[in-house]
């Protein structure tokens, strides 16, 4: 009698079953690296919003040396911190 399994090339019946506990580290380890990468990419965000913020006290002088206008800089500085 032929098994799905059998149709898969390259499967072993030998492969032993993963126990509870490694299945729980698995699932621990891509937990913490889906919290290290939303962790920077916070971090980044209010970076971002800083900077947008920053952008907003600058005198018109200073936004002029940089190249950019008043309405510029406010349109800028008025974007949600998820936006690029």
């Amino acid at each position: 009698m032929t098994n799905c399994t059998d149709t898969i090339p390259g499967y072993s019946r030998n492969v032993p079953a993963l126990s509870w506990s490694a299945w729980l580290m698995a699932g621990v380890t891509l937990l913490s690296n889906d919290l290290v990468k939303l962790t920077d990419w916070m971090a980044e965000r209010r970076e971002k919003a800083r900077q947008r913020h920053a952008l907003s006290g600058l005198s018109d002088d200073l936004l002029k040396d940089i190249g950019i206008s008043r309405a510029q800089a406010m349109g800028e500085s008025d974007k949600p911190f998820w936006k690029d």
